[in-house]
């Protein structure tokens, strides 16, 4: 399995359930279970960090980006490989982020 990590900088709080969905996943031990597709009104709130996994046959590969208005906040976005190893990451100053896997 490999993780997505979506988080905002600076803060490590981590008491935000409730605020979508996919809460508690604040942790890579509850990181949300998620397919191919498009999400939308998912919530960053107060610094903290959303996990979300996904399952990859061998040899596929993975795209994923996060469309955002960073006046509004700041986000970045890692992939983490199955043993928590960083395999890309996307942090920037601007709007929208976007990793890859192959």
């Amino acid at each position: 399995m490999t993780a997505v990590r979506l988080y905002s900088p600076g803060s490590e709080d981590d008491d935000n359930d409730g605020n979508d969905e996919y809460e508690p996943n604040d942790v890579p031990s509850t990181a949300a279970s998620i397919t191919e597709g498009t999400y939308s009104d998912l919530q960053i709130l107060n610094g903290e960090r959303d996990f979300y996994a996904v399952t990859l046959d061998e040899g596929a590969s993975l795209e994923t980006s996060i469309s955002f208005d960073h006046a509004t906040g700041d986000l970045d976005l890692g992939l983490f490989g199955p043993n928590g190893q960083l395999l890309d990451s996307s942090i920037s100053v601007t709007d929208d982020e976007y990793v890859s896997y192959s």
